[in-house]
């Protein structure tokens, strides 16, 4: 539907019914202020069929390329199937190919375990007696040698003193705090340093030491822990102290206690402890007064970390 204005005074509207192709023509306007009236004009219409032949055609050609699609979708699916048909028996012949290269590589392996195992008697045979009694010369050998470490580990020098050892870090200091060289948790350091510092108040603290004198020495001695029996060993510069069970006669287990004689020891005697082997001291890493802070060896200097102090608890 649409409206149009004519002039000013008249308005056509007209509707077109595409059901009947009938147009509908509406007229009004005024004359002298009155109606004129309703018009109707109509207008049949008929489609021109002018293309029918090429329409025709067209429809032709969709249907023929449909069927083409139709069967080329059919063929797609045929192959596809036997794609799969043929590639289901190529993994089954693979997998059954692979099980009897497996159980030919196991075959092969226990041919070659039989083939050693016979050799090895076969050696065994040929050793006879001679290989045996060098078997067990052998074994007289380690446990010979087993058995000195063990006298070497359990025989106890002469013993000079017992004594704690205090560090001299907090010297001069108001606090009040003494730390003395421990032991760590008894022996068990479960990843704390082997030999470190505690406040000297502290509970579960393990600071006596026995001092024993280095046979064939005039200045050595054996620092051990107279709970534990482990004794105090230099790895080298600048690594923690350790304290294990420990071969007395290793040099890396004997010290020297500067600024006084092994036999000779008396109450708050100021020390330095230092290695034989490799000439490292005892050190409170940093001079830091905290519980269970290491004690390394270190290159000697003339600072507090080195120096502790001798507090007897029992000498001969």
């Amino acid at each position: 539907m649409f409206t149009c204005q004519l002039d000013s005074d008249y308005l056509v509207t007209c509707a077109w019914e595409k059901t009947t192709d009938v147009l509908n023509v509406f007229m009004k306007g005024p004359e002298g202020d009155q109606e004129v009236g309703e018009f109707k004009v109509f207008a049949n219409t008929k489609p021109h069929d002018e293309a029918s032949d090429e329409v025709a055609e067209l429809k032709r050609k969709i249907k023929e390329l449909t069927d083409n699609l139709t069967a080329e979708k059919v063929k797609t699916a045929s192959l596809t199937a036997q794609l799969a048909q043929a590639q289901t028996t190529c993994q089954a012949e693979k997998t059954q190919k692979d099980n009897e290269i497996t159980r030919l590589e196991d075959k092969v392996s226990q041919l070659e375990r039989d083939k050693t195992t016979l050799q090895t008697k076969l050696d065994q045979a040929l050793h006879g007696e001679g290989d045996q009694a060098h078997k067990d010369a052998k074994i007289s050998e380690q446990a010979a040698r087993i058995a000195e470490l063990e006298r070497k580990l359990q025989s106890r020098p002469e013993i000079l003193f017992r004594t704690w050892l205090r560090s001299r870090i907090t010297h001069g200091y108001s606090n009040g705090k003494e730390y003395l060289l421990q032991l760590t948790n008894a022996g068990n350091p479960e990843g704390k340093p082997p030999v470190s510092i505690r406040e000297q108040n502290a509970r579960y603290i393990s600071p006596l030491w026995e001092i024993y004198a280095v046979d064939g020495s005039n200045d050595a001695v054996i620092i051990m822990s107279g709970s534990s029996g482990y004794v105090i060993w230099s790895k080298g510069h600048e690594k923690k102290a350790q304290a294990s069970k420990h071969d007395l006669s290793d040099p890396a287990a004997h010290w020297v206690l500067e600024g006084m004689k092994r036999d000779s020891p008396s109450m708050n005697k100021v020390i330095k402890i230092r290695n034989v082997k490799d000439g490292t001291y005892l050190d409170v890493r940093n001079a830091h007064a905290a519980d269970e802070t290491p004690v390394i060896t270190q290159n000697g200097n003339g600072g507090s970390s080195q120096k502790f102090e001798i507090y007897l608890t029992w000498q001969y």
